[in-house]
């Protein structure tokens, strides 16, 4: 095959699965609230923002898709990668969950941390007459109001409350927080070699200092020891 014909092919396939993505798209927000709520109820169980085929397959059909879920899988995973993200599904929704979970993996020490900081937030107190049970769980007003105060700035309160109550119970435990673990444990990676830079870079200077002291100190004996000999060598 000639090179035209060659880019012809693939553009027709990168087409083919624009209009898959599309009909994967609409049929995702033709379910109750936020599509990445769908999408890790029912796809991405483990919430790491991608899906292979198996996962794909389950959840089209437990949601009843009403047309080939084959043919439409093969034509999105055209080039056999066998995996499909969140962000090539929806961009905007997946931003602003990934900006959401690397503030809360820099903002708290753990899910029953991230809790119980919302909540004193929220209602401005220290929170020390309330039952434990009652001290572990948010409700959407909390969230609402406790995660501007803490400093996040994105807003879409409700669409993250949404994407965090999966069980649809109106509440948020510490199990359904499993992913901000994983999120603490990435900041804290990416704090201690920013923190390994920083050393690294600061030792670097010193030495640098060290050593044009060191050889100021030298040219200084030199010229107390010879004078204009050295003045003239130089």
């Amino acid at each position: 095959l000639t090179q035209s014909v060659k880019d012809k092919h693939a553009a027709a396939r990168l087409a083919a699965r624009a209009r898959c993505l599309a009909v994967f798209r609409t049929f995702l927000q033709s379910k109750d609230g936020p599509m990445l709520r769908t999408w890790f109820l029912h796809f991405d169980k483990m919430q790491i923002g991608r899906i292979g085929d198996r996962e794909f397959r389950n959840g089209m059909s437990h949601l009843r898709f009403p047309g080939d879920i084959d043919g439409l899988w093969a034509d999105i995973n055209y080039d056999s990668s066998d995996e499909l993200f969140f962000d090539e599904v929806d961009a905007e929704q997946g931003a602003l969950w990934s900006d959401f979970r690397r503030w809360c993996g820099s903002k708290f020490t753990s899910p029953r941390d991230m809790i119980r900081q919302i909540k004193r937030a929220a209602s401005g107190e220290h929170l020390p007459g309330l039952p434990r049970s009652a001290k572990d769980v948010l409700n959407d007003q909390e969230v609402a109001r406790g995660l501007p105060l803490l400093g996040w700035e994105r807003g879409e309160e409700a669409t993250i409350f949404s994407v965090m109550d999966l069980t649809g119970e109106r509440s948020i435990s510490h199990r359904d927080l499993r992913w901000l673990e994983s999120e603490i444990r990435r900041n804290q990676i990416k704090e201690l070699a920013q923190k390994r830079a920083i050393k690294l870079s600061e030792q670097k200077a010193r030495g640098k200092r060290m050593c044009a002291a060191a050889l100021a100190d030298f040219k200084a004996m030199l010229r107390r020891q010879y004078g204009p000999l050295f003045r003239a060598w130089r």
